[in-house]
């Protein structure tokens, strides 16, 4: 089966699944960058976890502090500190899964400034919202998390890989449904929770998300290196790219 295409599910079980989730149409591209941003995450949640605990608005940006102070050091703080460790997990997962095919097609400079460019975006429009909800439990709320860029990496890996496929899981308990479809529909059902998370957890800055996924569909095409794109496509139309699960997914 060639990539791109879809497959009947079949269930498993959690651990096989879990590596599932993390797979996908990958180019054989050692990802220095993606890796860094994973460290810099990682490392920031271990310094700043105590003060999460205590008092998460000395790490957390606050829309009006945002309003008060655009380029803050706090913003860029806010981009790499979690609210937790489930926080943490399941942003790095998303940006293990798309940033290696991200920074494959940008080169890894142009990569570094278009994630942070992204998660910048990502604050701004959620501090938008904020300012039109105008409330002070609102406006006073410290946001944290790397979502907000990471999105923009979804969004920039919809626009550089048309034919990429991963796969999507749905657990009960210790048992999961594991389907392998294209890497659009994936998004597609990520950016449908997105309208189901506010129901869940309310805390969830949406907007940054949203914010964050338009912001890296509209600069892809601005900032990725136009021969990558061409030659990356040519090669998954080919596949000649590996598919998830063979050997050397991710380098």
């Amino acid at each position: 089966m060639s990539d791109g295409e879809e497959e009947k599910g079949k269930w498993t079980h959690i651990i096989e699944a879990t590596w599932k989730e993390l797979q996908d149409t990958s180019p054989r591209y050692t990802p220095y960058v993606t890796y860094g941003l994973l460290t810099a995450n990682i490392l920031m949640f271990l310094a700043t976890f105590g003060a999460m605990s205590n008092d998460p608005w000395s790490v957390g940006l606050t829309a009006s502090e945002f309003i008060e102070n655009p380029l803050a050091p706090k913003v860029l703080l806010s981009m790499f500190a979690h609210a937790g460790i489930i926080h943490l997990l399941g942003n790095m997962a998303y940006l293990y899964k798309h940033g290696d095919n991200v920074e494959a097609a940008m080169g890894r400079l142009r990569y570094l400034v278009f994630y942070l460019i992204c998660g910048y975006a990502a604050v701004a429009s959620q501090v938008l919202y904020s300012s039109a909800v105008g409330t002070p439990r609102v406006m006073l709320a410290p946001m944290v998390g790397a979502s907000g860029a990471i999105s923009g990496v979804l969004g920039a890996y919809l626009y550089l890989w048309p034919g990429a496929s991963t796969y999507r899981c749905f657990c009960f308990r210790f048992s999961c449904y594991c389907m392998r479809l294209t890497a659009r529909r994936d998004i597609a059902i990520w950016l449908g929770f997105q309208f189901v998370l506010p129901v869940l957890e309310p805390s969830v800055a949406v907007f940054a998300h949203l914010g964050g996924l338009v912001a890296g569909i509209a600069l892809a095409p601005i900032i990725a290196k136009r021969e990558n794109v061409a030659r990356l496509r040519q090669m998954v139309k080919q596949g000649s790219i590996e598919a998830p699960l063979q050997t050397s997914t991710k380098c």
